[in-house]
């Protein structure tokens, strides 16, 4: 079973959104054949003001995260830092860390969120952080 949520234009009709999200339902079934139930949330997306994004702001925000990533969580392989513009105007950024591979996934999930957290409530127009916690090579 695979549980998601997925976000629409907040202005969107149920039914509209519905039918797109069933045609996804649909196509990770018959992609992905292990999965015998797709089970979804809809959720308007987060839209606000657009603040137009450009290469200068995005390499700023990386540096900003990085230097307040490290500052938190010192001695951690923080890397793979990407920020770029939505649609909206607004900032996503991904990173990648590298943890033990003894940490357990609810302590690699608190990090995770701690560190999301960090970043949203630290940086401006930042809409979405995502962190991809990994073992070592």
């Amino acid at each position: 079973v695979l549980e998601m949520h997925v976000e629409v234009p907040p202005g969107q009709t149920l039914a509209e959104a519905h039918e797109r999200v069933s045609q996804l339902e649909r196509n990770v079934q018959s992609r992905m054949p292990e999965v015998v139930e797709v089970v979804t949330h809809i959720e308007p997306a987060f839209v606000t003001a657009a603040v137009p994004a450009n290469l200068e702001q995005c390499e700023a925000v990386t540096a900003q995260a990085l230097s307040l990533l490290q500052a938190r969580f010192p001695g951690l392989d923080w890397h793979q830092i990407r920020v770029q513009p939505s649609p909206n105007g607004e900032l996503t950024l991904t990173a990648h860390v590298i943890l033990s591979p003894q940490t357990t996934v609810e302590a690699a999930h608190t990090l995770a969120e701690q560190a999301e957290l960090l970043l949203r409530t630290s940086i401006p127009h930042l809409e979405r952080v995502t962190i991809h916690t990994e073992p070592p090579d």
